[in-house]
This record gives structure tokens, C-alpha cells and sequence, in this order.
């Protein structure tokens, strides 16, 4: 199948940490897979440190999805990890 997600997220520094930020987030996301379509909600949480002496940016994340057409039903599994690089 294939999926699209669309969040929007607040980022916030912690002022003990530099250049280490939180955030938080919500929007929705649509998938589909063979003939079944799901609909539904997203929420996001994670930190994110951008490294100050190189072009790198990683963030850790929790996406825990509510599924509201199709299969109603909450999943929260979802964690990610990322490596981002940065302009």
C-alpha cells in the first residue's frame, strides 16, 4: 500500500541544553491498501538536536495514530529515528 502523513509541529529549545529542542505535533494522514482506504489522526512528540560543527540535525519521535475510517482503532507504536542533513 502506500500512505501520506501531514503534521504540524511546535519546536521549543530546552534552555539547559543547547541546541537540543522538543516538540510536539498533530495533523492527519490517509493510506491505502489494495481496495481499503484508512483515514485518521496523528499526533507527534519527540527531541531533536541540531550539532553546532557539522551540517547534521537527529531527532527521536513518538506517532501515535488514531485510525478513524475503515478500522477504527488507536496505534501507538510508532517511534522513529532520523538523521537529517542540514543547510
Amino acid at each position: 500500500g502506500i500512505g501520506l502523513c501531514a503534521l504540524y509541529e511546535w519546536h521549543h529549545p530546552i534552555e539547559s541544553a543547547e541546541h537540543l529542542n522538543w516538540f510536539v505535533g498533530a495533523g492527519g494522514y490517509a493510506a491505502f491498501r489494495y481496495s481499503t482506504s484508512f483515514i485518521g489522526a496523528a499526533g507527534i512528540a519527540g527531541l531533536d538536536y541540531k550539532f553546532e560543527q557539522i551540517p547534521l540535525n537527529i531527532s527521536v519521535d513518538w506517532k501515535p495514530e488514531l485510525n478513524l475510517i475503515t478500522n477504527v482503532g488507536f496505534e501507538a507504536s510508532g517511534v522513529g529515528v532520523s538523521a537529517r542533513f542540514t543547510f
